[in-house]
This record gives C-alpha cells, structure tokens and sequence, in this order.
C-alpha cells in the first residue's frame, strides 16, 4: 500500500482509524457474543461506567426520551440495569447495571478491548510511537 499525497494523508489516516474502531465484524462478534444489538451493548456499557439519569443516558445514547425508556424497558426485563428514584427528586429515576449487567459488560468489553488483527506485529517501539500520536489527536 502506497502512501498517499500529503494533500490527502489526514483524510487516508482518517479513513483508516474509523474503519479500525467502526469494524462490523466486530460489532456482529459482540452481537452474537451478548445476544444485544450493538446499540443495546454500546448503552449497557455507558451505564455500567456510572449510574445515568433517563435523560443524560438519552443524551449519551443520542436517542430521544421516550426511546431511552423503550431502551432501559428491555435491558431491565433482561436483567442487566435497574432503575431507581433519586431521593431527591422521586420523579427522577436513575439506572443502574445490575451483577448480571456487569458481567454482560465485562463480555462486551473482552470483545471491543481486544486488538485489532496485525497490532502483535508492531515492535515495541512502533505501538510507542503510535500511541504517543494518538494521545496528541485525542481531546
């Protein structure tokens, strides 16, 4: 593979880190691994990283409200997530994962955690340098 010219090098480095993260393979493993959509898995693990009002997981989702409930409505027939009312205010409930949900996670997360094919391959000194890069281009 050549590289591109420099006029085309980010959008080339862009393209590629998007098709390394986005890998549909990945996300069909994860599906078959849980047995949740990747979008049911991708929420349970924004839970699971701390306990979410209905209305930040909304936000986090990028789902409306009432899909947020439609959301938590499954994951808590399965198990995964309980809601709770705030003490402060009743009407705001919070979700929680649940033992079960944190497990489903932890399998989530041994799937997306896992390097991509080929990363064994880097020395020492490249995964170094490429994680030196990274951390520069990330917020």
């Amino acid at each position: 593979m050549s590289t591109p010219p420099d006029d085309e090098l980010a959008q080339a480095i862009w393209d590629l880190m998007r098709d390394l993260v986005l890998d549909d393979d990945r996300r069909r493993e994860v599906e078959r691994a849980t047995g949740l959509s990747f979008w049911r898995a991708r929420s349970l693990r924004r839970i699971a990283e701390r306990d979410l009002r209905m209305s930040e997981l909304a936000r986090v989702a990028g789902v409306t409200p009432p899909q947020a409930t439609v959301l938590v409505d499954y994951l808590e027939s399965e198990g995964l997530v309980a809601r709770l009312v705030t003490p402060e205010d009743r009407r705001v409930k919070i979700v929680r994962t649940t033992a079960p949900g944190r497990r489903m996670v932890q399998r989530i997360n041994d799937v997306l955690r896992r390097p991509p094919a080929g990363a064994d391959q880097l020395s020492d000194e490249d995964r170094r340098h490429l994680y030196s890069l990274l951390q520069r281009l990330s917020p």
